[in-house]
């Protein structure tokens, strides 16, 4: 049985946790959450992070950057393996985790987006961008309108992939406003905010006599949940420490 404690149970984290929940093989021993509350299992305000973390093998993170930051490398001193679901870290905020990883030589998982089908969108994305080279890139990325960060983890990781295979689109642009002929250097990255949309991303690859759209729509929450059990499910058998690992390890893809 694998123990697992949900730090964050907002749309995301309530998702994961539930599904989880089903699952015979893994047993959620408490969640974190900024009001408390009640479940099947106990829930803790965030000021006792360490007793909800006390009995897990495992930690899965829904929480923010700033807070993730924080909890993370003390889940990690603390001997715990942990699945990063939470999105928008800045330079400082990934080296602080990344040195507690190599520190302490814990077990990590990182992924902004678990679902599978993403996930081989990433793949594919890639392999697209490889192929068309002198094609303009536009991504475009829709969500709910109580998401916090923009663009989405999903986005941004489209956008670095791209990126690392076209080395000659160094500049990323975020929304256009006012005269801004394009540059032949830059990707755009747009960020839609409305209604209940749970995740589209779309990457337009552009050349003069034709176009190429590449989407994945999620209809559901659970289609992130899912992966993200597989994850959990995955880092319990590994204990090859010191690197964050992503879905793409859990995939073998």
């Amino acid at each position: 049985m694998i123990k697992v404690s949900f730090v964050g149970l907002g749309k995301m984290g309530s998702a994961a946790a539930r599904v989880a929940s089903e699952d015979p093989e893994i047993r959620i021993v408490a969640g974190v959450e900024l009001n408390g509350g009640n479940a099947q299992y106990p829930i803790y305000t965030p000021e006792k992070f360490t007793d909800a973390i006390k009995e897990a093998e495992i930690i899965v993170d829904f929480t923010n950057a700033h807070a993730a930051t924080e909890n993370i490398p003390k889940a990690i001193a603390m001997g715990k393996k942990v699945v990063i679901g939470t999105t928008g870290f800045n330079t400082e905020q990934m080296n602080k985790i990344n040195e507690a990883v190599k520190e302490h030589n814990a077990v990590a998982l990182l992924a902004p987006n678990f679902s599978v089908g993403v996930n081989l969108f990433f793949k594919f994305a890639g392999e697209i961008a490889a192929k068309l080279k002198d094609y303009d890139v536009e991504i475009i990325e829709w969500h709910h309108n109580q998401k916090k960060d923009a663009p989405s983890g999903t986005a941004a990781k489209v956008a670095n992939i791209i990126r690392n295979v076209r080395a000659q689109e160094n500049e990323l642009i975020y929304g256009r406003n006012g005269i801004m002929p394009r540059k032949k250097n830059e990707i755009g990255v747009h960020a839609v905010r409305a209604g209940d949309i749970v995740g589209i991303h779309s990457i337009w690859f552009v050349g003069n006599n034709e176009e190429i759209e590449f989407r994945h729509s999620a209809h559901s929450r659970d289609a992130f949940a899912r992966g993200c059990v597989k994850a959990i499910k995955w880092i319990s058998a590994q204990n090859r420490g010191g690197k964050i690992y992503g879905m793409n390890d859990v995939l073998g893809i």
